[in-house]
């Protein structure tokens, strides 16, 4: 009998059918992977039954790297498909990853933030510092948001980080950063705020930061400090009145204390500031505090209330002699309830002319209507550098001038319109221009006459300053006695002798009519009036 007829052959085809759509259904269903050698699909079956004792026969097997299947006849002629072990292989498409492998993402949970000191002042910084740690496998582009906390204020320009966009919004008293965190790496973010002055005691002061990554819920991040109760001198100040100075000037130091915390600062010697060396302390010139002389130092003792303000005020010399370019240094220190403060205030000495030490005279030292004077002004140069000087003398009306000014160095002039000596030039270190002009008095003689004459001395760097001389007018006169004599009466007629000054001696000649007159005696009396 031809075994193509046989009912088993005919359920092997009708198997064998429904396996080809089943696997072309699988396969169109399926992803398909990058063109390759594919093996070929081989399809085995027996050349005979076999005996039923031997179990089910196998008719075929199909072997695929997308979809192997193993079927199967049992002796009851009923068909069973099921995968193979290699269906559940990594190569299988249930089993086979995604394109890249799993997705990557960060984990910022591991951030960190801190506050120093735990224990503040009022009135003094807390410095936050924030890490921001991605212990993922990704990288994170995260935010993050820091609002300020109530009693504190922003200290300008200290927001800073290692890596990406930080800044302060004013408006609403927040920190912000923005960046990319890469895996395994840190990101260092840190800011000061200031504890406002008077914060009372035992406040605590807390700060929470908002770290978004966009992949995780938002982080919280917290510090917190406490206020103490304690003085707070950390705000006081000291300052000079000069940047730059000449040796021979005046400085005057101010140190401003000002108690921004929450406590009395009290006790003696809060203040000891010792004068600087190339100064010396004008004698008197100290307000509010002392100078002791044995320690050549400014001291003050006495209590200062919370938020409440103190001046100190004093004024040193500069020694002459200090070179350009030498600096003045006065450091003040202040006891602030156990910790000691230094507060200082700098001068440089100024590669500038000096003619402060530049003096007029005049000869003689007294006059008489009709004498003649010689006016002399030395303009002494004690800087560092030459002086492009003006001196500027505008004469009393009761002095002419007798032929014309001289110098030793310059340009000198009378204006006869003005009645005024004018010189200008070039005065350089450590040297004198001699400028001398010559007057003839006509004041009329009085008890209190003299001319006074000052001349004005500009150097372009400084302010213009005087010098000046006085000139008394020498007088000579006789107090009769007053009423009417008798004939034969005694009379004592003083002679009286008015500024005049240097008087060595006196030669006086006194004319009367003898047929009315005669001298008896001549008394000594008081020569001078003051």
């Amino acid at each position: 009998m031809h075994d193509c007829g046989s009912p088993g052959r005919h359920l092997v085809k009708t198997a064998l059918r429904r396996l080809y759509l089943l696997c072309a259904l699988a396969l169109a269903l399926m992803p398909m992977p990058a063109a390759t050698a594919q093996p070929p699909v081989v399809m085995k079956r027996a050349s005979h039954p076999e005996p039923a004792s031997a179990g089910p026969a196998k008719v075929a097997s199909l072997s695929s790297p997308r979809f192997p299947l193993q079927v199967a006849i049992s002796p009851t002629n009923t068909l069973a498909i099921e995968p193979t072990a290699d269906t559940l292989s990594p190569s299988s498409p249930s089993s086979t990853p995604e394109p890249g492998g799993p997705k990557a993402s960060p984990d910022l949970s591991s951030s960190t933030k801190s506050v120093e000191p735990a224990l503040v002042r009022a009135g003094d910084p807390l410095t936050y510092t924030i890490v921001l740690r991605n212990s993922g496998d990704g990288a994170a582009t995260a935010d993050l948001s820091d609002p300020l906390p109530p009693h504190t204020s922003y200290v300008a320009s200290s927001a800073a980080s290692t890596s990406g966009t930080i800044a302060y919004d004013a408006g609403s008293n927040t920190i912000t950063w923005q960046g990319a965190i890469d895996a395994g790496s840190t990101v260092t973010v840190t800011f000061q705020a200031r504890v406002t002055a008077g914060t009372a005691a035992n406040t605590v002061i807390t700060n929470t930061a908002i770290l978004d990554d966009h992949t995780n819920p938002p982080l919280p991040l917290t510090a917190a400090a406490t206020v103490r109760s304690r003085a707070n001198l950390s705000g006081s100040t000291k300052s000079v009145d000069r940047g730059s100075a000449l040796p021979g000037e005046v400085l005057t130091y101010t140190i401003a204390l000002y108690n921004s915390g929450n406590a009395l600062a009290a006790g003696t010697n809060i203040v000891v500031d010792p004068i600087p060396t190339g100064t010396s302390y004008v004698a008197g010139s100290i307000v509010n505090g002392t100078y002791d002389a044995a320690t050549n130092s400014v001291r003050w003792s006495g209590s200062l209330p919370a938020l409440a303000t103190f001046q100190i005020r004093f004024r040193v010399r500069l020694d002459d002699g200090l070179a350009a370019g030498t600096g003045i240094t006065n450091t003040a220190g202040i006891n602030d309830a156990g910790r000691t403060l230094y507060r200082s205030a700098h001068t440089t000495i100024a590669a500038a002319p000096n003619l402060l030490t530049s003096a007029k005279s005049v000869v003689p030292s007294t006059a008489a209507s009709g004498d003649v004077v010689t006016y002399t002004l030395g303009l002494s140069n004690t800087g560092t550098i030459a002086a492009s000087a003006v001196l500027t003398d505008s004469l009393p009306p009761t002095l002419l001038m007798i032929g014309a000014p001289a110098a030793s160095a310059g340009t000198v002039q009378y204006d006869s319109n003005a009645h005024r000596v004018q010189w200008n030039g070039w005065v350089p270190t450590t040297q004198t221009v001699w400028v001398t002009y010559t007057l003839q008095a006509t004041i009329a003689p009085t008890a209190t006459a003299r001319y006074t004459n000052t001349a004005v001395i500009n150097d372009g760097v400084h302010a213009p300053f005087t010098r000046s001389v006085s000139t008394p007018i020498a007088m000579i006169w006789l107090e009769c006695p007053a009423g009417s004599p008798f004939s034969g009466e005694l009379l004592d007629v003083n002679v009286r002798l008015s500024n005049v000054r240097d008087l060595h001696g006196v030669e006086l000649y006194v004319h009367y009519p003898t047929s009315t007159l005669q001298m008896e005696s001549i008394i000594d009396g008081s020569w001078f009036v003051p």
